[in-house]
């Protein structure tokens, strides 16, 4: 498990990744996994520190707006963590807002929607319109493209104040940097319970390729659901916020799978192997990595 997911006692740890490898999976992989998702707000949702002194979050595959009634509903915000990692400080993104008149509702556009007309169109005449971002140029440059493009401004006002908080909604981009982040989990653990001679086996040389060189086999390597791992939990209810793993044989395609969830939130099926060609032996396992008090147990009942 990545540390930044939790620094676990006596986590598993392998001792058989090259240090070039080692680099790349951390700067090219975690790097994303845990800054760019779903998963890096649960992060700090549930208090996980970071040695990184970086803080901000969401940088292209992590879209979040704002959810709180009033003007900046629908707004796009970005967030940053406090120097704790235990606490989110939000700031909007250079944007506009338009609402036509007789309306009560704004509607937001980012600067690059302000390049499709199309989007905005209804918006032309008759409107009140806002521009918020930072005091860095990026408020005129984007009321010099409206001006450009006919938006006529009669007045110049703010936007209603909030508090301290605002409730968001948080939509992660699930590519292939995210699934290989995870498939990298996935392996790991594989490689972790059956050694490195198991795992350089050529039934295994698909899902390595796709981890380290991006090229996909022929079957979707992960599929990513909202079906919880445990049983009893369902779509409401969860009995953790740690993480799982568990693995196991495919027996319906005769190959092997490992089902992946951080923070017991999304579930990624990682299939690392479709059709193993070795003798089947005894192979399912699993781990429940608590982060709560940073300790890992095993995952019975599979």
């Amino acid at each position: 498990m990545p540390k930044a997911f939790g620094r676990f006692h006596d986590n598993l740890t392998l001792r058989c990744v090259c240090e070039g490898c080692n680099s790349f999976f951390a700067e090219e992989l975690e790097l994303f996994l845990t800054r760019d998702s779903v998963e890096a707000l649960l992060r700090v949702r549930y208090g996980l520190k970071t040695a990184s002194g970086r803080h901000k979050l969401c940088e292209s595959r992590l879209i979040v707006k704002v959810i709180t009634p009033g003007d900046w509903h629908g707004a796009r915000i970005t967030v940053e963590r406090n120097a704790a990692g235990t606490a989110l400080r939000a700031d909007p993104l250079p944007q506009v807002a338009f609402r036509k008149h007789g309306e009560t509702d704004w509607k937001w556009f980012l600067e690059e929607d302000i390049d499709q007309p199309r989007n905005w169109e209804r918006y032309r005449t008759d409107t009140d319109t806002k521009i918020v971002g930072k005091p860095d140029g990026s408020v005129q440059r984007l009321s010099d493209k409206l001006i450009k493009m006919g938006i006529v401004f009669k007045e110049r006002g703010p936007l209603e104040r909030v508090g301290n908080e605002v409730e968001a909604f948080a939509e992660g981009v699930l590519d292939d940097i995210i699934f290989r982040g995870v498939a990298k989990i996935a392996f790991n653990f594989l490689a972790h319970l059956k050694g490195a001679d198991f795992v350089l086996r050529p039934d295994f040389d698909p899902i390595r390729e796709y981890i380290r060189l991006g090229n996909a086999p022929r079957r979707a390597p992960v599929i990513v659901s909202k079906f919880p791992i445990l049983h009893r939990d369902d779509a409401i209810y969860r009995q953790t916020n740690g993480h799982i793993i568990v693995l196991d044989w495919d027996k319906a395609q005769e190959g092997i799978v490992c089902l992946v969830s951080l923070f017991n939130h999304l579930t990624y099926h990682v299939v690392l192997c479709e059709r193993y060609s070795g003798v089947w032996h005894p192979l399912n396992a699993g781990r429940h990595f608590d982060v709560e008090n940073l300790r890992i147990s095993e995952v019975r009942g599979l």
